[in-house]
């Protein structure tokens, strides 16, 4: 057997080996989550989830069904979103307590909301005319 013939058979083996040891994927496998960034300001405006007629924090509802993995907004200076730097903190460390992981979306803007299909830039991000260097 030459040494390309030995090669070829053991590219395609390891392969099929791995598959063979992982056995059957498991949840914590996968990535499942949901946009819960406004979820913390629902509970303060009194929406109450319920699971089996109890009252839980949305988090624990969602960890106790196999989420694992939220993604949390993050607006520059929001001015009618609650997802500034706070409100984000506090969120993930809420979620991070229940074993989640996350995914920051940080908006270079200070409005938007699901749907729109543009965003206007924050103020702090604008270049005042007059003031940008050619080239750039």
């Amino acid at each position: 057997m030459n040494c390309r013939h030995l090669l070829q058979k053991t590219v395609l083996l390891i392969p099929a080996l791995l598959v063979l040891s992982c056995g059957g994927a498991k949840g914590a496998d996968y990535a499942i989550g949901a946009d819960l960034s406004f979820l913390k300001q629902a509970e303060s405006q009194g929406t109450v989830f319920r699971e089996d007629g109890q009252a839980k924090p949305g988090l624990q509802i969602f960890r106790a069904h196999g989420y694992n993995w939220v993604r949390l907004r993050l607006f520059h200076s929001p001015t009618d979103l609650p997802n500034n730097l706070e409100y984000t903190l506090a969120l993930a460390k809420e979620a991070r307590a229940l074993g989640f992981k996350f995914l920051l979306n940080y908006h270079y803007s200070d409005t938007g909301r699901p749907g729109q299909a543009r965003h206007s830039q924050s103020l702090d991000w604008q270049v005042p005319p007059g003031t940008r260097t050619s080239g750039v």
